[in-house]
């Protein structure tokens, strides 16, 4: 028997187990879990800390801070939804699938992708085989034996696979999965699948609208800021949710020069608090260009960086009635100016169809109009400046219901219809 046939029979074990436990039983088990890592270091460990700190390039600090975030969503009345909604549902028709699992193809270094996509399948009463990302291995292993430690329920549905053989014999037969990545690696996971259930994350982004009535005082305008900069500080902006862009308005109280000074003095602060990872030779290569090029720029087009010169992060850079280039990441943000109309399709090209977040400050009246004028802006997560990177556990990540596609790939679907136009499987 192969190392993947091994893993498929004990997958189909753990199903099995998942599919007798009362919603109660569940509903306790997660909710434990997710307690255990309130206080990261206590449920790693210093070697462990020290390991995944190197993995993740961030220090001690911010990897804390990373991990918390991880779990936070994960409250004992998300939890609840999340599985009661489950059970009500897969309740309607006969559970089918008993050989249900899924495979998850992870990408990055964020902490929450993991946690995210375990308790959503696990609330549906499904296995997880996580293929950690080749940026950062070591998280998947420390959840899986988490798990272990945990319960024999949850050690049996959380697994990890690292062997390429292992993942090339899995990804055409698993009976669901959810693939992260560049747009190619996506592509071709669908086209290995050949139509069987499967869900893919590609390159997305996130941006910041600043309207002028957010604008009308100083300590307003320091509040958005604020939560602009923790945005993009935390992660070191190396996920789907990290704001490379601010759209802010003209006419405010405070002119976005201002603003923009603001977001860099907070983006300073948040160096001690949550400090930054350090990038490899041909990021900071990348770095360096990027921002010697905008200060050029900014010179010749009536803009401002900040700093004016020396050091490439961290990086705001005003460019009035300007157009977002895709950035290098490592807290580099670009602050365009409008009036009126904030003109998404023009401002940033590169994003239509690509936005994971938006975070908004002022009406929301203005900003309802402005995304039915640009149906490509729309995002799956909308919230105020500072909430990017805190999105509640039923947020719909790409636009999935990952927890009702896996019951309706198991065979528990209430409403077929619902379920499949959600999940665009």
């Amino acid at each position: 028997m192969t190392d993947a046939s091994r893993l498929v029979e004990d997958l189909c074990a753990a199903r099995e187990a998942l599919a007798e436990v009362p919603p109660d039983a569940l509903l306790r088990v997660l909710r434990e879990w997710a307690d255990r890592w309130r206080e990261p270091g206590r449920e790693v460990g210093g070697d462990d800390l020290d390991r995944l700190s190197a993995s993740t390039g961030w220090p001690r600090p911010h990897l804390v801070e990373a991990l918390r975030r991880a779990f936070r969503p994960w409250t004992p009345a998300a939890i609840e939804r999340s599985v009661r909604r489950a059970y009500d549902t897969r309740g309607a028709v006969p559970f089918a699938r008993r050989d249900l699992w899924l495979l998850v193809l992870l990408a990055g270094r964020i902490p929450a992708l993991a946690t995210g996509v375990a308790f959503r399948a696990l609330a549906a009463g499904v296995p997880v085989v996580l293929k950690p990302s080749s940026a950062e291995p070591v998280f998947c292993d420390l959840l899986a034996r988490s798990a272990r430690r945990h319960s024999d329920l949850l050690g049996g549905a959380v697994r990890v696979v690292t062997d390429p053989g292992t993942v090339a014999s899995l990804l055409p037969e698993a009976p669901a999965c959810l693939a992260y990545g560049r747009d190619e690696t996506v592509a071709r996971v669908r086209e290995i699948r050949d139509g069987r259930p499967t869900w893919c994350g590609g390159h997305r982004e996130s941006l910041v609208v600043v309207f002028r009535e957010a604008l009308g005082s100083e300590s307003g305008a320091e509040a958005v800021a604020g939560g602009v900069a923790r945005d993009c500080a935390i992660y070191d902006q190396s996920g789907c949710l990290s704001p490379h862009l601010a759209l802010v308005e003209e006419g405010g109280g405070v002119p976005p020069r201002a603003f923009a000074r603001m977001v860099f003095a907070h983006l300073q602060a948040l160096e001690r608090r949550w400090p930054p990872a350090v990038p490899a030779v041909e990021e900071a290569a990348a770095l360096r260009l990027f921002a010697e090029e905008s200060r050029i720029l900014a010179a010749l087009r009536g803009g401002r960086v900040f700093p004016g010169r020396g050091p490439a992060r961290p990086l705001v850079v005003l460019m009035p009635d300007g157009v977002y280039r895709p950035g290098p990441g490592y807290r580099v943000l670009q602050v365009l100016t409008f009036r009126g109309e904030t003109d998404f399709g023009r401002r940033a090209p590169s994003l239509a169809g690509r936005l994971q977040g938006l975070a908004a400050a002022g009406p929301r009246a203005r900003l309802n109009a402005t995304l039915r004028g640009a149906p490509g802006s729309m995002a799956p997560y909308v919230c105020r400046p500072g909430r990017l990177q805190s999105p509640p556990a039923d947020w719909l990540e790409n636009g999935l219901d990952l927890t009702a596609g896996l019951v309706h790939v198991g065979g528990g679907a209430r409403d077929r219809s619902r379920v499949t136009a959600s999940c665009r499987p």
